[in-house]
């Protein structure tokens, strides 16, 4: 079962002026403190940046995984969003996940995985 539909992404995409927005937030929080682990399918062609700045928010608060496509134009533009500067980066290519220090356009590759490093064990 998919989480996101075109309309949820057209509301989270608007920033937090939209009321709407505001309701769909209150929907995405049950469905995020009813799970224990997240990933976040990101696909909206080149609104990843806006779409990334209005899960601010819920990524500090429950610390989702995220599968997103990077194009250009929009590595830069995710790179500046200071969340996710404590995310590990991964382009993801047939062979498997490589670690990268930094998003960017990758001429054979689009998807990439954003993943907070494990805690220690305590």
């Amino acid at each position: 079962m998919a989480l996101w539909s075109h309309s949820l992404l057209a509301f989270l995409a608007r920033g937090p002026r939209n009321h709407s927005l505001r309701y769909r937030r209150c929907e995405l929080d049950y469905f995020f403190r009813t799970s224990e682990r997240v990933l976040v399918k990101v696909d909206v062609e080149g609104y990843e940046p806006d779409l990334m700045a209005a899960f601010k928010d819920i990524a500090l608060r429950y610390r989702p995984d995220f599968l997103i496509e990077v194009l250009t134009g929009t590595a830069e533009a995710l790179e500046r969003l200071d969340y996710l500067h404590a995310y590990e980066r991964f382009l993801l290519t047939p062979p498997g996940p490589v670690r990268r220090p930094r998003l960017e356009v990758d001429q054979h590759h689009r998807d990439w995985l954003l993943r907070l490093p494990a805690s220690p064990a305590g």
